[in-house]
């Protein structure tokens, strides 16, 4: 039953992975059903007059959509929130739990380790944040001065 204790502290990475995987899994199969669909839809098409004619129409629009924006710094913000608030239910639940000492300090670890891995994210979100807007203004002004 001790091998069982010293598993507790991962669960939360276990846990972390898991749903990382499902996610992509997911994903990927979305995607890999998309480029099927479409790729049936264009051989349906004879010349690229026709394609093109069909592209403008709304059902041209849902089944080819434009390609999707790429994840705003506020996504990743919102991350390190979660990552966080597990860290600090590690925390927490260290203190309520009736375990022994081993298992008690294994939680502490895992949930310090979440807890940086939230700053990490959190301060890597307001980094891109803040070059993004640099680099948006650098833009405007380049394009004011062409």
């Amino acid at each position: 039953m001790e091998w069982f204790s010293n598993l507790i502290p991962l669960a939360p990475f276990i846990m972390i992975v898991m749903i990382v995987w499902f996610g992509t899994r997911s994903r990927q199969a979305e995607y890999q059903r998309r480029a099927e669909m479409q790729k049936e839809l264009l051989t349906k098409f004879s010349s690229a007059q026709e394609l093109a004619e069909f592209m403008k129409t709304d059902g041209g629009k849902l089944f080819m959509p434009e390609p999707q924006k790429v994840r705003s710094p506020a996504n990743r913000v919102g991350v390190a929130c979660l990552v966080l608030i597990v860290g600090i239910g590690l925390l927490v639940a260290r203190v309520f739990a009736t375990m022994d000492r081993d298992a008690q300090q294994g939680i502490s670890i895992g949930g310090v380790i979440v807890i940086a891995a939230g700053i990490g994210l959190l301060i890597s979100g307001l980094v891109s944040h803040h070059l993004s807007r640099k680099w948006e203004s650098e833009t405007k002004d380049s394009s004011r001065i062409a």
